[in-house]
């Protein structure tokens, strides 16, 4: 129980950074102080029912650590010089994706280190996470104050990890692979949860897992003209296919002894290995996961409705080719 805790933990956090940091691609760095993330996911037309980010990320999950002490030590760095006559070693291969994160990473935890300003980083998750509870608020008929409190223990559980991470990817001396590999205490609020839920607590923790899914879905929705509409059971069937096949992703890679990476937009995630540095391997890798969502999709979608769910996919994996080949 404390295992899948810490992974779910971890894989929101996780979600909630990648989320912020396209917003910040996208808006600029102030994006990063005005819920910018929020904004991506309601340009697209979004209903409140799509829910997710996390998510990418997932909602879907890993955890984090007390290496990620805000009073790691600064690490330094030597070049050897090879003996006379002896080749150069070959140069370090780049993490182009940690490279990429690295200037988000270090004004999120400036913001987060300045208790002045840590309120803003968790109202800014807040402000996400009331869109994506929405549909649970309304499926549950949660009163306002019950749903407030529960939007800021999410947000205080989502932001630990969130923490971790950055300070990790931010930390020339910190492998964010070994990060993955492990399991790490995490700021468990189940029982907070609970408390607030009660009977509900099952419905809730099912709607958490599919969030990432439900994004997806209600993308595809959002899209789909009044003939081709996508019915609101259909829609589920959807969800469920879509959730299991990110299950057997996952499970196939702990067998093969593979870390999961993912990336992802509002219009869904991609996942892939973590355990290669290679652009082109990782791209490779999110086609094929993306190969998968659409033979899944096929057996619940109509051949209209599969054709614009296949030109989210298209454009989702585009949108990464273009990220993880980009010099900045």
């Amino acid at each position: 129980m404390r295992k899948s805790v810490a992974i779910l933990s971890l894989t929101t956090g996780l979600f909630a950074a990648s989320t912020a940091y396209l917003a910040w691609r996208l808006y600029g760095q102030d994006a990063v102080t005005s819920g910018g993330s929020s904004t991506v996911a309601h340009q697209d037309g979004m209903d409140p029912a799509n829910i997710s980010n996390v998510g990418r990320y997932d909602p879907q999950q890993r955890a984090q650590s007390a290496a990620a002490s805000t009073d790691a030590p600064a690490t330094t760095t030597t070049t050897p010089v090879p003996a006379a006559g002896a080749a150069p070693a070959p140069p370090a291969p780049v993490d182009h994706e940690r490279e990429m994160i690295k200037a988000f990473a270090i004004q999120w935890l400036a913001k987060y280190d300045d208790p002045a300003k840590r309120g803003e980083l968790l109202e800014e998750s807040r402000t996400r996470l009331r869109r994506q509870y929405a549909a649970l608020r309304d499926k549950l008929k949660l009163d306002s104050e019950t749903y407030e409190q529960l939007l800021t223990v999410l947000a205080e559980q989502e932001i630990v990890p969130q923490e971790r991470y950055l300070r990790c990817v931010a930390d020339p001396g910190c492998d964010t692979k070994e990060m993955q590999r492990r399991s790490y205490p995490v700021d468990d609020r189940s029982a907070e949860i609970s408390a607030l839920l009660g009977e509900n607590m099952d419905e809730f923790t099912n709607y958490r897992d599919s969030m990432g899914d439900r994004e997806t879905v209600a993308q595809l929705r959002g899209r789909l003209s009044e003939a081709n509409a996508l019915r609101d059971e259909q829609a589920e069937k959807l969800v469920a296919a879509l959730r299991d096949e990110n299950k057997r992703f996952m499970t196939d890679a702990a067998q093969r002894g593979q870390t999961v990476s993912g990336w992802g937009t509002p219009m869904g995630m991609l996942y892939f290995s973590g355990d290669s540095n290679s652009a082109d391997q990782r791209l490779s890798d999110a086609a094929a996961y993306s190969r998968r969502l659409r033979e899944r999709a096929a057996t619940v979608l109509t051949t209209q409705q599969l054709a614009v769910f296949s030109q989210i996919q298209d454009e989702l994996l585009a949108a990464m080719r273009a990220t993880m080949r980009s010099p900045s």
